[in-house]
């Protein structure tokens, strides 16, 4: 964890269930009734775990069941810091509680209910603990989870707290938020099938079940997704049955929902490809920026958007279906008009602009695609009789045809002027071939630095393509629309002048 992922910000190294049991489950308590860690797996304790974590540079958390654990009831263990025993803090009759029905409702109405979390809450705080994940919350523990928060607070020690169940009930998801840092929104993603997890068990089903929370979550009370399966899906010790197509939509999936990000794997056998997937610092961004996003398209095809801190909007195209398929995204949708800078975060890529609508094309089965969004910064090239240098038809195939045309404010005449080059649609102005005669086409092309692809100004309103020492021009001085934009000798005629973005 230290060498591969701390660097990128994972921080957390948490104990989940049975720390405090016997490999048979059977819980114990110390004297005081407090859980306390299984011998024979954490022989040198809880604190001294915690301390090694530390040295490392990582954070130490920590798991409960709700309720009063019942052998902690059997044994009427003295409460710490009263003159309470633990079966006085019981509900009579008693009364099971938590997911399971596993331990005793603790009655929260008597002196010393609080006092005994509050003295759980003390030992970890003194054990180094900075997270605790309390589990089983059903619509009856609201209770439980207020204590927790409040048990936290007079510990004098920060720990995250987060409400877990599979899921939490979202009819009380209002009344958790003053409590919890973070809430469990859908089931267990190990599928329990004596085998590794999967698309269907259970991944894919939180696409139908986080936007019954989006109006609920937010700064603080943060969706948990549970764990990603995303640490390696072939050789020794595999953990996830994902392949790698469907591990980056996790990721985008995990990060689009601001979702706190764990690694559900032995990070011992984590692979290359995971590291990579986990550790992408424009992805990781999305989401540490801690905004909730907005579901613009549900079904198959789905689209996602979510305004960043810093203005630009993020949006994120899924495909839940079983083969590859296009999807479009309306800009007006997200929200955006005028020309959009976009840029691939997955891959860190820049693809270009785009203008009304932008598709992800060939998005695979459970794949998706991660881009950010901006106002693009440049215009059009304008000629000869006011027209624009226009990409025919709007063609982003290498070789689409580049003419003059009634300016028009589509896309397709909107040029970012990126060093010496001009670029449109995600590729570039280019001539035809490399040639250097006069009269030789120029068209649209993938970005390849290229000499065909250099553009230099010299001030007097020409541009020159230095390859061939001649001009970006107009054709004849034609100025219908349809004339082909040349190269020719530099002559100073208008149909080599021209207004460009700087």
């Amino acid at each position: 964890m230290a060498t591969n992922l701390k660097s990128a910000g994972y921080s957390y190294i948490n104990v989940d269930a049975g720390w405090d049991a016997t490999l048979s489950w059977n819980f114990h308590t110390d004297a005081n009734g407090i859980p306390d860690p299984d011998p024979a797996r954490f022989p040198s304790g809880m604190a001294s775990l915690a301390s090694y974590i530390h040295g490392k540079g990582l954070k130490s958390g920590i798991y409960l069941g709700i309720g009063l654990e019942k052998e902690a009831y059997d044994k009427n263990a003295p409460i710490a810091g009263t003159s309470c025993h633990t079966q006085d803090v019981a509900v009579q009759p008693l009364t099971a509680t938590n997911g399971w029905g596993s331990n005793w409702k603790i009655d929260y109405s008597k002196p010393c209910g609080q006092s005994y979390i509050n003295s759980i809450a003390n030992k970890f705080a003194s054990w180094g603990i900075d997270f605790i994940k309390i589990d089983g919350t059903t619509q009856d523990n609201v209770a439980d989870i207020a204590a927790w928060s409040q048990a936290i607070d007079q510990s004098g020690r920060q720990m995250y707290l987060t409400a877990s169940a599979w899921p939490v009930p979202v009819s009380i998801a209002g009344a958790l938020k003053p409590y919890a840092n973070g809430v469990r929104v859908d089931t267990d993603v190990e599928c329990y099938c004596n085998t590794v997890s999967s698309w269907s068990s259970s991944v894919s089903a939180r696409w139908n079940d986080l936007p019954n929370w989006l109006g609920s979550v937010g700064s603080n009370y943060w969706p948990d997704l549970d764990s990603m399966p995303v640490n390696n899906n072939t050789g020794s010790g595999i953990q996830d049955g994902l392949n790698d197509t469907e591990r980056q939509t996790v990721m985008t999936f995990w990060s689009m929902a601001s979702a706190p990000l764990y690694v559900g794997g032995d990070v011992y056998f984590i692979d290359s490809k995971a590291v990579s997937i986990l550790s992408n610092p424009e992805v990781i961004g999305v989401d540490q920026a801690g905004r909730i996003p907005t579901q613009v398209t549900g079904g198959t095809l789905q689209v996602w958007k979510k305004q960043m801190p810093d203005g630009s909007t993020v949006a994120a195209v899924y495909n839940l279906g079983s083969s590859a398929s296009n999807i479009t995204v309306d800009l007006a949708s997200l929200g955006l008009s005028g020309t959009q800078s976009v840029r691939d975060l997955a891959s860190r890529t820049e693809l270009g602009t785009a203008y009304g609508s932008w598709t992800a094309s060939g998005v695979p089965a459970h794949g998706s695609r991660l881009i950010r969004l901006t106002p693009a910064v440049g215009g059009p090239i304008t000629g000869i009789g006011s027209k624009c240098v226009d990409i025919s038809g709007g063609n982003t195939a290498d070789g689409a045809g580049i003419t003059m045309y009634t300016c028009n404010g589509q896309s397709n005449q909107f040029w970012s002027h990126i060093g010496n080059t001009f670029q449109s649609l995600g590729k570039c102005l280019n001539v035809i071939g490399g040639a250097t005669a006069n009269s030789t086409r120029v068209e649209l092309r993938t970005c390849n630095d290229s000499g065909a692809q250099q553009w230099t100004a010299p001030g007097d309103g020409t541009l020159h393509n230095p390859q061939s020492g001649r001009c970006l021009d107009a054709a004849g001085g034609g100025t219908a629309d349809g004339t082909p934009v040349i190269i020719y000798d530099c002559g100073g005629g208008s149909n080599q002048l021209w207004t460009y973005p700087s």
